[in-house]
């Protein structure tokens, strides 16, 4: 599959770790994507980091969100996937880590059904140095009422959607939010009955700065 791929991802203030994840996305094994970075009016220097990694890679394309958009990371992701122009759709965070086949690993499961295809997270405690593989990433028959009441989950990394199915539903981000972000879209996403697969790969690593484990857990 040669089809272009949209990594789009919110920013702010994320200047200690942004290097990392933008190297994680340019080391893709697989290399037809855009990565479109919507800055939130940073006040450190993530916004010339953002630009110097497009000046090098034409791929990296930097946009700022709008004064008319409420601050916040769902109107940079709305921003984001307004001007993606990918066939597939992946949300990313812009302190997280992608494993070198990110991208060539989820579109090699894709087949002509399939709407949205979920790998993997590794959450990696920064404070102890230790990881935990997350266990609740896979399908069952009650998708959103397992989803609802927390026997499955997914992180905001994981799952690489076909944009037409986005598109068809109206599945936007709601900007109005203040918490719950992830899990709300998720949730309209789920009464859309999209086909859906789950690869058993860890293809993000989920660096968690927070002291107390179970913080990081509960999505």
């Amino acid at each position: 599959m040669t089809d272009l791929v949209s990594i789009i991802i919110p920013v702010y203030n994320r200047e200690a770790f942004l290097k990392a994840t933008l190297n994680s996305v340019r080391t893709q094994s697989y290399h037809n994507w855009e990565c479109i970075l919507v800055d939130d009016h940073s006040t450190d220097a993530s916004l010339s980091l953002l630009k110097a990694f497009e000046e090098e890679d034409s791929r990296f394309k930097v946009l700022i969100r709008p004064d008319d958009r409420p601050k916040g990371a769902n109107s940079c992701r709305n921003f984001g996937f307004e001007h993606a122009t990918g066939r597939f759709i992946n949300w990313f965070d812009s302190d997280d880590l992608m494993e070198p086949e990110f991208i060539q690993k989820k579109l090699a499961a894709f087949d002509a059904e399939t709407d949205i295809v979920l790998s993997k997270t590794r959450i990696y405690y920064v404070a102890d140095q230790t990881e935990v593989l997350e266990q609740r990433t896979h399908l069952t028959l009650n998708l959103l009422e397992d989803f609802i009441t927390r026997k499955i989950s997914w992180y905001l990394p994981d799952p690489m959607y076909v944009k037409s199915f986005l598109c068809k539903h109206n599945l936007v981000f709601d900007e109005q939010l203040l918490g719950g972000q992830d899990r709300d879209f998720f949730q309209r996403v789920l009464l859309n009955n999209p086909e859906m697969l789950v690869i058993n790969d860890y293809l993000t690593t989920y660096l968690c700065k927070l002291p107390l484990k179970p913080n990081c857990l509960e999505v």
